[in-house]
């Protein structure tokens, strides 16, 4: 059986790879690979955001591609969740998995490789 989540919120503030946080400007904000943020949650918890490698096409097209990033959400008392930002590599997932451990669900894509949360 899985279990939903919903939040709803209004986003404040966007988090990308650094790339394109440059692109995007004000409001975005760089999320290198294997940094984290924090975010307060509405129950009194912290949300961790971390940034995390992907791929979009085959080994060695990143020149095309752009610099592409993923997530991993996770926090007391929530599960661990990949969120892939349309990733295409399975290796990117396991270097993903053996630094970070156990995923407990995934989302695939987030498009143009973003995550708002509503932080100040």
């Amino acid at each position: 059986m899985s279990t939903i989540y919903t939040v709803t919120i209004k986003f404040k503030r966007v988090l990308t790879a650094v790339a394109g946080a440059a692109r995007l400007g004000a409001g975005a904000t760089p999320l290198p690979r294997w940094s984290h943020v924090e975010v307060p949650r509405p129950d009194g918890g912290t949300l961790r955001i971390t940034g995390v490698p992907a791929q979009h096409g085959p080994d060695g097209t990143d020149h095309l591609t752009g610099e592409v990033t993923g997530f991993v959400l996770s926090g007391d008392g929530l599960p661990t969740v990949y969120v892939s930002g349309d990733n295409a590599s399975l290796d990117v997932v396991r270097a993903i998995a053996d630094k970070l451990g156990r995923m407990d669900g995934r989302r695939h894509p987030v498009r143009g490789g973003c995550w708002a949360y509503p932080g100040g």
